[in-house]
């Protein structure tokens, strides 16, 4: 006897196999059966059909969160809407396009879930958090620099009114001088900057009518008078006039900000 025939005989071979499956299937209720119809039954295959959508679903949300900064609010393929989280083109970072403060209140959908075997109701809870980002704009004075200060007077002190001196400002680093003679036709007109005056300004005719200002602003005035052919004659008088340029300070704004990276500001729910 060889020792495939002594292990059939031992345990009834084929056939007796077949006879045990003819036993169950002829018996109402049997445990085998029980748990076969429910492996069959359409709720079983819904069930393990949801479990399955949704696990690819949330498998695809984590992915666009990580790649396109938002999620999908359902995991419905013809639902546009999404929620925004990172900024992804922005490293994380928070940079908003207008000076305000915005919340964000997201809602989470819960969802009913049937377990086997009992039905149960499953509540599904995710923690929130609020983050502000807030920017401030701030001047503070740098530094200053002369800004041009108008001035008149007759040339030199005591003269008659039919010779004088006249600056005018266009704006803080620009003006005009004017000088009239008392002989007809002596008039002159030019247009000068601050720079100019530090450097010293001829305002007529006569090489000696200068103009100058030093870097506190303190200007002084030489007068040499012309005659009606545009001719120097007499001699220089130095420091005729003095007035002195305005101050004015330099300003510079910045911004200050309190947003950090998006990892920094998230809450600690250790």
């Amino acid at each position: 006897m060889t020792m495939h025939q002594l292990h059939g005989d031992a345990w009834g071979g084929h056939d007796m196999r077949n006879q045990a499956s003819q036993r169950v299937d002829a018996t109402d209720g049997h445990p085998i059966n029980a748990i076969r119809d429910v492996r069959n039954d359409p709720v079983f295959g819904a069930g393990e059909n949801f479990a399955n959508n949704r696990a690819h679903c949330l498998g695809g949300q984590f992915d666009q969160l990580f790649t396109e900064g938002d999620i999908p609010v359902s995991c419905n393929p013809d639902d546009p809407r999404s929620i925004d989280f990172l900024d992804i083109d922005g490293n994380g970072q928070c940079e908003p396009d207008v000076l305000e403060t915005d919340l964000c209140i997201v809602n989470i959908p819960t969802q009913i879930v049937t377990c086997e075997p009992d039905s149960r109701e499953c509540d599904v809870q995710r923690e929130t958090a609020e983050f502000v980002c807030e920017r401030k704009r701030e001047v503070q004075v740098v530094g200053t620099e002369l800004e041009c200060t108008p001035f008149s007077a007759p040339c030199v002190p005591g003269a008659s009114s039919c010779c004088s001196f006249r600056l005018t400002c266009n704006n803080a680093q620009s003006a005009d001088i004017r000088y009239e003679g008392c002989v007809t036709g002596v008039v002159w007109n030019r247009n000068v900057t601050l720079a100019n005056l530090a450097q010293g300004v001829n305002y007529n005719a006569n090489p000696g009518s200068i103009i100058r200002c030093n870097s506190n602003g303190h200007c002084s005035i030489d007068w040499g008078n012309v005659n009606g052919n545009h001719q120097p004659i007499g001699d220089v008088r130095y420091n005729v006039h003095s007035f002195t340029l305005r101050n004015k300070n330099v300003y510079e704004d910045f911004w200050i900000d309190s947003c950090g990276d998006f990892e920094e500001r998230m809450p600690d729910v250790g």
